[in-house]
């Protein structure tokens, strides 16, 4: 490939992620403005942590399960073990970028949620009268799994993916059975490592010293088609939902009100984790991770 040729294609790639960051980031804040700072969007979000409360008791172990998996300690170790995979297979420069994707999804979720974003109190009987948005557990679950898809070889990213999809949204969904999160932090959280895979992967690209090759291709295109299909369901599913809530905000007692709202939060987290893992797929493999710190030929 001419260095002309490969600089155009890079700077194509970077331009995209680029521009991937920012929808994310610019996402965040449209959530915050529309499910924080209306009085409708507050409603819908309350009515969906209210439904919680249906059937809390028959499920509230499990729950803190998930929950308890996620620490300090916890992130810490992840952390590190990201790095030393990443190490032990010869990819240094891919280990600072998969422990820089986690420090700073989780530092980002930290600072928006405690220094920059606000939550007016529109209702008195706010069962959470404070901001939660983005959810720091959910941030934890979700970059540490794209950290860990990041860093495994390339026939055994599609699995991780999956493993981490699952694990993420079940964390997000967990942070809402709990009555901990409305859904609108844990698509927040979402959308925070998403930005930061795609930040990161704009890194990679200037980093990286030969153009990518593409390998396992069916495997990529059936992960990410599958990835695609069932997170537009999802967040189509959960969007229907969550609008059906806000027509009906003259009747917040009703229980089957409250489980639909709670049903669609759901639905719309599970769909945003996927979606998230969708992006990591593509950076993944736009980027050509696998080729970072390889002056030639990529290793496997």
């Amino acid at each position: 490939m001419t260095g002309r040729h490969w600089w155009g294609s890079r700077r194509s790639t970077l331009i995209w992620l680029l521009l991937a960051a920012t929808t994310c980031f610019a996402l965040i804040v449209a959530l915050d403005l529309l499910f924080v700072h209306t009085v409708r969007g507050q409603w819908v979000d309350d009515a969906s942590l209210r439904g919680t409360t249906i059937g809390r008791a028959h499920i509230i172990d499990p729950v803190n399960s998930v929950l308890n998996i996620v620490s300090v300690t916890a992130l810490g170790l992840a952390t590190i073990t990201v790095g030393a995979v990443a190490f032990l297979r010869r990819r240094p420069i891919l280990a600072l970028l998969t422990m820089l994707l986690v420090v700073g999804s989780n530092l980002t979720t930290e600072v928006l949620k405690h220094l920059v974003l606000t939550r007016p109190l529109f209702d008195p009987a706010d069962p959470l009268p404070f901001n939660t948005l983005p959810s720091g557990h959910t941030t934890v679950a979700l970059s540490v799994g794209v950290a860990f898809t990041l860093v495994a070889a390339t026939r055994w990213r599609l699995p991780v993916a999956v493993l981490g999809a699952v694990y993420g949204g079940t964390t997000g969904v967990a942070t809402m059975s709990a009555g901990w999160h409305r859904p609108s932090d844990a698509v927040a959280a979402c959308l925070v490592v998403a930005g930061w895979t795609a930040l990161v992967g704009a890194i990679a690209v200037r980093l990286r010293h030969v153009d990518n090759q593409p390998t396992d291709e069916t495997a990529y295109l059936v992960g990410r088609t599958a990835f695609v299909v069932l997170a537009a369901a999802l967040l189509a599913a959960g969007t229907a939902a969550l609008v059906a809530t806000a027509f009906t905000i003259h009747a917040p007692s009703s229980r089957p009100r409250l489980f639909l709202a709670y049903a669609g939060g759901a639905s719309s987290v599970a769909g945003a984790a996927l979606a998230t893992r969708t992006v990591l797929l593509v950076v993944a493999r736009r980027v050509g991770t696998d080729e970072l710190d390889s002056p030639g030929r990529a290793r496997s």
